[in-house]
């Protein structure tokens, strides 16, 4: 546990939670399926391209983006197409490219999951049932919310594979449940609880491993935990998608508290809820 800011969380009632890298480690590895898809797709649309440069360019898109909705980072890629000259199909079918692989990755790990291969508890990020199981007994069950970039339905259906359904029944915002495949679930659930359900500055409490969660809470004057998981990657060797990258982003985006995972759940809520200086 490192304390980059001082912080007030003496007065959290609620608490909001991303899901693939802060609860869910089911997605590690995405990074490999996007930089393939979308570089295919650049070069392919952009013949005089090379395909390192194809390949650059879109692991330094993703490094700029991890976290938006995915409609979103494949609008950033249809547009860089369309400025090179190319013609770009819409997000939504680079989405549905992508999304398909995805689905293709879990559903391998599901099936794993379901010969015994593996244990669920290797799909959890280490002791995020323990940490859910303290922030429901210290706030209720009903002050806990999630928020992802990634459709609702498998999240949903992740959600209760792993086991945290108890902790969030219908409180799951995903991009495919907004009324807009532009809107960020992340930036909605914050300004829903702050303009619906009246909570106030100090309030809000959040772990995330991504920049949009952490940046929206920070500024709706919320305390915020960076959850410093690993995006493996076949690109980690040569300096991409890697922690040290993760910890740079999550405090610009105004972490409070980094942690690696929740082994010691009790004392990072401990710490988390109350008033601390550097």
């Amino acid at each position: 546990m490192e304390i980059i800011r001082p912080f007030d969380g003496s007065n959290i009632t609620t608490v909001l939670f991303d899901f693939d890298g802060t609860l869910s480690l089911e997605r590690d590895g995405w990074a490999n399926l996007m930089v393939a898809t979308n570089s295919a797709a650049l070069a392919q649309a952009v013949p005089e391209i090379s395909p390192d440069e194809s390949v650059e360019w879109v692991i330094h898109d993703i490094e700029q983006s991890i976290g938006i909705p995915t409609y979103m980072q494949m609008k950033l890629l249809a547009a860089e197409i369309a400025r090179r000259g190319g013609t770009a199909l819409s997000p939504q079918r680079y989405k549905k490219v992508y999304t398909s692989a995805l689905e293709a990755m879990v559903k391998s790990i599901h099936l794993k999951l379901a010969n015994k291969q593996i244990d669920v508890e290797n799909l959890r990020v280490p002791g995020a049932l323990e940490l859910l199981r303290e922030l429901a007994h210290k706030f209720g069950e009903e002050a806990l919310y999630l928020a992802s970039g990634t459709d609702i339905a498998p999240i949903k259906h992740s959600v209760k594979l792993l086991g945290f359904e108890r902790y969030f029944g219908d409180r799951v915002i995903a991009s495919g449940s907004l009324a807009s495949p532009e809107q960020c679930a992340k930036k909605s659930v914050v300004q829903r609880l702050l303009n619906e359900q009246n909570i106030q500055p100090g309030q809000l409490l959040c772990f995330g491993d991504g920049t949009p969660e952490i940046q929206y809470t920070h500024d709706a004057g919320g305390v915020c935990v960076g959850v410093l998981s690993p995006d493996h990657s076949y690109y980690e060797n040569v300096g991409h998608f890697t922690v040290a990258q993760k910890r740079e982003r999550l405090i610009n985006a105004g972490a409070h508290v980094l942690v690696s995972d929740f082994r010691d759940a009790a004392r990072l809520v401990e710490v988390v809820c109350s008033k601390r200086d550097l």
